[in-house]
């Protein structure tokens, strides 16, 4: 998932992956060096090469990060939602905001009519939609 971050130069630079230059998405460390990347970074970087980017170690060298502390660290980042504008949004509760709460979000009729549309025209369109003497079938 991409995010738009708040205040992006006050994230500490131990929470950016070397790679992507990004603050780490599902982060895992080198089992030989100890240094940390995306998931994902990691995975495309295989694609080229199955060594560490920073050691250069051969083989499956990654394991997931499981510390808290990185998690919560990232969790907390401020983020603004690509779609509504909001800001100060923090990065755990980004997905949530999106699927529940943005009213920029897209999603479709309740009653599956096949109408597809933005959260905030959902009341509107189910007015018309209940209104109409075919009734959504």
């Amino acid at each position: 998932m991409s995010y738009i971050y708040m205040n992006e130069d006050e994230i500490d630079s131990e929470l950016f992956c070397l790679i992507c230059n990004e603050p780490f998405q599902e982060p895992v460390n080198c089992i030989q060096c100890g240094q940390t990347y995306c998931q994902n970074c990691i995975r495309k970087w295989y694609e080229q090469q199955r060594s560490c980017p920073s050691c250069r170690h051969y083989g499956d060298l990654f394991s997931p990060v499981l510390t808290r502390i990185v998690h919560n660290q990232l969790n907390r980042l401020l983020v603004q939602c690509s779609l509504c504008l909001q800001t100060n949004i923090k990065r755990l509760e980004y997905l949530d905001h999106l699927l529940t709460l943005c009213p920029k979000s897209m999603i479709n009729c309740p009653d599956k009519c096949g109408w597809r549309g933005q959260k905030e025209n959902l009341e509107k369109h189910l007015y018309r939609c209940r209104n109409r003497a075919c009734c959504c079938s």
